[in-house]
């Protein structure tokens, strides 16, 4: 038996939350009816794309920094957009939405990290460690949501055993010799709260 798609719960808690909302509405009532919500996500995700490209150009030509500037806005306004004009107008799908609004994510991630990394600010294999967090993130997050809820998540002590041992079983306990680091540990823990074992 399959349930049903149950959408995720935004919460939009950044300092400019509450100016940010009602611009958004305010822009999507008065975007012209010819734009939909695919329109801005294509938008969102070539904007990237330009970033991604800008940052390429800078490594030869400061200028690029500017180009990254102003595609950076033009994605917001396509990523932030898209949601908000499909809810004003009524013309929600979730699952759809769900779905190419993390694809595009994903792809924007690779477009800008990669454009960083071509141009001499950031190493690449710093900018590759990046997307690989990034998309690692990602996926915990689209899982959790996608289960309808939130694992807790674990603390990371660095030097001590993150796993209280009053919830460990006995078998766990006598394993308390050197073995992986505390932070291995600490992902081992979140993975087994995350799948309920």
């Amino acid at each position: 038996m399959q349930a049903g798609f149950q959408e995720a719960k935004r919460k939009q808690e950044s300092f400019l939350a509450p100016l940010e909302k009602p611009c958004l509405i305010w822009l999507a009532r008065h975007a012209p009816s010819w734009i939909n919500s695919d329109h801005l996500t294509a938008l969102g995700l070539i904007a990237l794309l330009g970033a991604g490209l800008g940052y390429w150009w800078a490594r030869s030509n400061p200028a690029g920094l500017y180009v990254v500037i102003v595609c950076l806005a033009l994605n917001w306004l396509g990523d932030s957009l898209d949601g908000t004009l499909a809810r004003v107008r009524n013309r929600l799908r979730p699952r759809y939405g769900f779905y190419i609004d993390h694809v595009v994510d994903a792809f924007g991630a690779l477009f800008l990290l990669v454009g960083v990394a071509l141009s001499g600010y950031m190493s690449e294999r710093i900018a590759l460690g990046l997307l690989i967090a990034y998309l690692m993130l990602s996926i915990e997050v689209y899982l959790a949501s996608e289960g309808g809820r939130r694992a807790p998540m674990p603390s990371i002590e660095l030097w001590s055993d993150p796993v209280d041992s009053q919830n460990r079983a006995p078998s766990e306990l006598a394993t308390d010799l050197p073995g992986p680091p505390p932070l291995f540990a600490a992902a081992a823990e979140y993975a087994r709260r995350l799948c309920g074992r």
